[in-house]
């Protein structure tokens, strides 16, 4: 039997996606190819380019954090084709990624109701079960995926190792581990998690061995070297272990792992000044942790308070979690979109996390709309001038100075330029 394909299978994995909608209407009309297509698939062939239009449009403003046109996008498809399972697949994207998993849960059920055979429901529901603590759910939702999915991707069997590896059922997730290996072979995640869980079961040189793996199809990655690190120091190969934890400890101060095992590490060598500058770090790191912890809590008590977004989003940006603080900061701005304070704030944390773009066209937007805000033609200019687009910095700059001429900051970016 044939499987409608999600035009996106899960959070982690984008990119083509917003070119399925503009090939629909390409698709073959002929009449033994429907006979064999799914009932999404035959809905597919009904939509018209408005349909198509607001697919792609809620894909890009989602993936540019733009959640509430996103959700207006998908009430206008609604309002056209309501039985089509892709809009409900992307409402309930959209739910899990301002945290709200109920939401998230009722939309990939209606999914499956249109269409039992969508790729991707089960596993994102799979997921949110997951999150949710509820590990024997996730486990059905993804064995759900499993029997609908003749063509799965790795990351399917690692969600479900993890899973069984929280139930304390270690041969299922070995199992597990190995089928994503088989899928991928240089799924360094799969290495990994199976390092991990031949650690918990006592096999430390297993454990090695495979977390070695891992660590040689992403060299260089701090994640990796740390596990492979805290595997010698407590194998008792201490050199080992300082070769591997102690670039980690240095590059990521807020790692509480990498501080401490690297400051025992020092101690057990004899290295004791050295080593109590490293176990404060892990003390502060640790409590700061806890306020992350404590934040998250808080969101899941109450996911549309905007001031616990931003305080989770402040947080992790300290820990050097730049990615998710954007996404935390996001789901704030979604929830107050006209507070022109946080729209700011948010497209200079993009701006500094390498997304200039993305930052450029926000300021670009906030000042279509309130172009007397000095401070964000004073950042768009900065933001310009880290592209080398010199010019359009100027022009920034000079615009600033034509709303507040006594702008020191303007006026000396321009002196630089």
């Amino acid at each position: 039997m044939r499987k409608s394909v999600s035009y996106l299978y899960h959070l982690r994995l984008v990119g083509c996606v917003v070119v399925l909608f503009a090939m629909l209407q390409g698709c073959s009309s002929d009449k033994n190819s429907k006979d064999n297509m799914t009932k999404t698939e035959n809905l597919r062939l009904q939509v018209g380019p408005r349909v198509a239009e607001h697919m792609r449009n809620a894909e890009i403003a989602f993936q540019r954090g733009n959640y509430n046109m996103s959700f207006a996008l998908m009430d206008s498809v609604e309002a056209i084709i309501p039985d089509l399972a892709d809009l409900h697949f992307m409402r309930g994207r959209l739910y899990t990624q301002i945290n709200d998993l109920q939401l998230s849960q009722l939309s990939y059920q209606r999914v499956l109701e249109l269409d039992p055979e969508y790729v991707g429901a089960n596993f994102n529901m799979g997921l949110n079960a997951f999150r949710r603590g509820l590990l024997r759910q996730a486990v059905d939702y993804y064995k759900g995926e499993e029997a609908i999915n003749t063509d799965p991707d790795a990351v399917l069997y690692l969600e479900l190792g993890k899973t069984y590896a929280q139930l304390g059922e270690p041969d299922s997730s070995q199992a597990a581990y190995e089928r994503a290996i088989d899928i991928q072979p240089d799924n360094a995640s799969a290495y990994m998690w199976l390092g991990q869980l031949m650690e918990e079961i006592g096999e430390l040189d297993k454990a090695l061995e495979y977390s070695h793996k891992g660590a040689e199809i992403r060299p260089g990655d701090p994640d990796y070297e740390y596990i492979i690190g805290t595997l010698y120091f407590r194998n008792g190969d201490t050199e080992k272990a300082i070769e591997y934890l102690e670039p980690v400890a240095n590059k990521l101060e807020f790692h509480q792992g990498a501080q401490y095992n690297y400051g025992q590490a020092l101690r057990r060598l004899g290295k004791e000044d050295e080593a109590q500058i490293y176990l404060a770090r892990a003390d502060s790191a640790q409590k700061l942790q806890q306020r992350v912890n404590e934040a998250v809590d808080g969101i899941n008590n109450d996911p549309g308070n905007r001031d616990k977004w931003v305080e989770l989003a402040l947080l992790l940006w300290q820990t050097g979690q730049r990615e998710r603080a954007v996404e935390s900061y996001t789901t704030a701005v979604n929830i107050d979109p006209a507070n022109f304070a946080l729209q700011s704030n948010l497209a200079m944390m993009l701006v500094e996390s390498g997304r200039i773009d993305d930052g450029i066209r926000r300021y670009e937007t906030i000042l279509r709309l309130r172009p007397e805000l000095t401070e964000v033609w004073v950042n768009l200019g900065a933001a310009y001038a880290n592209t080398g687009e010199s010019e359009k910095a100027r022009a920034a700059w000079e615009k600033a100075l034509e709303v507040d001429p006594n702008n020191a900051r303007a006026k000396e970016n321009l002196n630089q330029l």
